[in-house]
């Protein structure tokens, strides 16, 4: 399945400034969103939260990802928080308790990941092998051009530094979609 993000989502207008795409309401600035809640017009009216406007800052691109091994690539994960950990932080995965979260991210506890080399009937395993097919296929049935982001993205903002992004694809030359996180 493909999950474009449209152009009028909370996200920035440029796929090297969208952050999060799974978790992007979770770190949305609170106090932005605490004042500027629009009222309802009417008793028929449904009340929404105004859509953020477009940051004309760029994401700093932390480390560029082609060539890095797996164990290279997670201690830069360890950095930050990413839209994988994003549930764990606000206590809604399942799998990872907020405090297992923190351990691994301070290096007091090991994470068990799984890894996607090792075991062939891994749902990671086939999400990363997937992958560039189902960009083929969007880009396919969509004529929308897409490109690999081979980086860890992390928020331009220092009070926000500890955001990170891996972006599966940029979508090049539309307006409308800006990118393509592919999910199998």
């Amino acid at each position: 399945m493909c999950f474009p993000l449209p152009k009028n989502s909370l996200l920035p207008h440029r796929p090297d400034v969208a952050f999060f795409y799974a978790a992007i309401l979770i770190f949305t600035d609170m106090e932005y969103l605490m004042n500027n809640i629009v009222e309802p017009q009417s008793s028929k009216s449904i009340p929404h939260l105004p859509l953020a406007k477009p940051n004309p800052s760029h994401a700093k691109r932390l480390v560029k990802t082609k060539g890095m091994s797996r164990e290279q690539w997670l201690q830069v994960r360890k950095q930050g928080i990413g839209s994988s950990d994003a549930a764990a932080a606000c206590g809604l995965n399942p799998h990872m308790s907020m405090l297992e979260l923190w351990m691994i991210k301070t290096g007091r506890m090991q994470n068990q990941p799984d890894q996607p080399t090792q075991n062939s009937y891994s749902p990671l395993y086939w999400g990363n092998q997937l992958e560039p097919l189902i960009a083929n296929y969007y880009q396919h049935k969509t004529g929308h051009k897409v490109r690999k982001v081979n980086a860890v993205l992390q928020h331009p903002d220092p009070d926000k530094h500890f955001m990170l992004a891996n972006l599966d694809y940029s979508v090049v030359g539309c307006d409308e979609v800006q990118i393509l996180e592919c999910k199998s």
